[in-house]
């Protein structure tokens, strides 16, 4: 399916082809899947939109300046029909779409130009948490992901965001790591095994239940001083995996897709 992208007065407008009919979103209006009929002939206003950029996984992340902060995420496989990048401020996630390698523009028309480290709103915003990357391995297989650490300088109590089965690559986990980070609480979170930089195939309830313990292993000892270690989990399935293990002292589910 085409997409195409255009700015115009009235907003973002986005358009993908289905049968000869336009499907429009306007976002700006809360206005999704208007259909136009075509002759092949697009408004003038629209353009093909351009790949996601093919470095987004190394910016996504949490920035800060001009008292303001957000999350650049993504939902980076088409799940849910079709790779999403995300903004999240306040609470409040909205979709943003490539206008070049380095421009992004969000829902509300605003947009965010991708730099090293920073992103550029108007103001320069930087990276609000330190993030280290490590691998891990679950039964022979090497798993991919990242450490956030909050502000200060610990000890913190820590949590590993797992998946359920929608997907698998770890941006998407960003959308619950940040209230934990608020709170003080460091994160691992990780790509599921067959997904993003992660080895291996498809996983099973019981081989995500290893990569959950592997994980915990990981993070026990990339943090010596923890208080505390606690699974926030996106599926029924791991926490019942690893329900009465007395390594961990809690487990916690989550009601969030996939």
């Amino acid at each position: 399916m085409t997409t195409w992208i255009g700015v115009t007065d009235e907003g973002v407008v986005i358009a993908r082809e289905r049968e000869g009919t336009l499907l429009v979103d306007r976002p700006g209006q809360r206005r999704y899947r208007d259909p136009i009929i075509h002759n092949g002939q697009l408004p003038e206003a629209l353009s093909p939109m351009p790949p996601l950029p093919a470095d987004l996984a190394e910016r996504t992340g949490w920035y800060a300046g001009g008292g303001r902060r957000i999350l650049l995420t993504q939902v980076a496989e088409a799940y849910f029909g079709e790779p999403m990048i995300l903004v999240e401020e306040n609470a409040a996630v909205t979709r943003a779409y490539p206008l070049d390698e380095r421009t992004l523009i969000t829902d509300a028309g605003e947009r965010l130009r991708l730099a090293d480290g920073t992103i550029e709103t108007g103001a320069t915003m930087t990276r609000a948490y330190h993030e280290e990357p490590v691998t891990f391995t679950a039964a022979q297989t090497q798993l991919s992901g990242t450490i956030i650490r909050p502000a200060g300088t610990g000890p913190f109590p820590a949590v590993v965001v797992s998946h359920g089965a929608a997907g698998g690559q770890r941006d998407f986990c960003r959308l619950q790591a940040g209230p934990l980070l608020d709170a003080g609480v460091a994160v691992l979170i990780y790509d599921k095994a067959g997904h993003g930089r992660s080895g291996g195939t498809e996983p099973s309830t019981f081989d995500q239940a290893t990569a959950i313990e592997a994980a915990f292993d990981h993070l026990e000892r990339a943090l010596v001083d923890r208080p505390d270690l606690v699974e926030l989990a996106r599926g029924d399935d791991d926490l019942a995996s690893l329900h009465g293990d007395p390594r961990y002292d809690e487990l916690v589910g989550a009601p969030t897709p996939g």
